[in-house]
């Protein structure tokens, strides 16, 4: 989330507003690029639980394509407790997927020693997840965090809370190393996703 002052007042730039189109749509027809210079559709991919098992059980079904990605929910409420009402959600795809940010590329993953730590990696400046940048080599340094899953933290002081929180089974998470930093990180720009896994085909302009 963007905020115009101390973390107390949200702010979205005009070129970063929800964009709303159809299955199929492309973005130039509403005149809006998915990035500066791309214009891209979309297609729609169901995820839940059994999924795979469902479409196997039909196989007149054809058209249905299950979507593997795990999502965090950064849910945001009204009281510094995240008890209350839920004001707003943003959905951020895992894995290491590679996503674009105001200022850079950025990645999520859930840390190998501890499952009750989500780890965000930033990389300012950077277009695809890695420590280089345009007309600079090995000149990026990744910037990492280290948040608390499921934990109620308090946004500033105007009384409101966030939390993250795993929308999918822990248990499927598997072991690994964290060699994010080591460019193991997919490499292949996606962008944040919402109850459906939304697979963006870009076209240049």
């Amino acid at each position: 989330m963007i905020f115009e002052d101390d973390c107390r007042r949200p702010t979205r730039p005009a070129n970063m507003a929800t964009m709303q189109l159809e299955e199929g749509q492309c973005s130039s027809s509403i005149g809006r690029s998915v990035f500066p210079t791309f214009h891209g559709t979309v297609t729609l991919r169901p995820r839940f639980k059994n999924c795979h098992e469902e479409v196997a059980m039909n196989p007149n079904n054809t058209s249905t394509i299950c979507s593997d990605l795990k999502t965090v929910a950064l849910n945001f409420h009204g009281d510094d407790l995240c008890d209350g009402m839920m004001v707003s959600q943003e959905i951020y795809p895992m894995d290491r997927k590679c996503l674009r940010y105001i200022n850079g590329t950025q990645l999520f993953y859930i840390d190998p020693t501890n499952s009750e730590l989500l780890v965000q990696l930033d990389y300012p400046l950077s277009a695809d997840c890695t420590e280089n940048r345009i007309g600079c080599e090995d000149c990026v340094t990744p910037h990492r965090f280290y948040i608390e899953l499921k934990h109620c933290y308090t946004v500033s002081t105007n009384g409101m809370g966030f939390q993250w929180v795993p929308t999918f089974d822990m248990d499927e998470i598997e072991e690994g190393t964290d060699d994010a930093e080591n460019g193991d990180s997919s490499n292949s720009t996606s962008t944040s996703l919402a109850v459906w896994s939304i697979l963006v085909v870009l076209f240049l302009q």
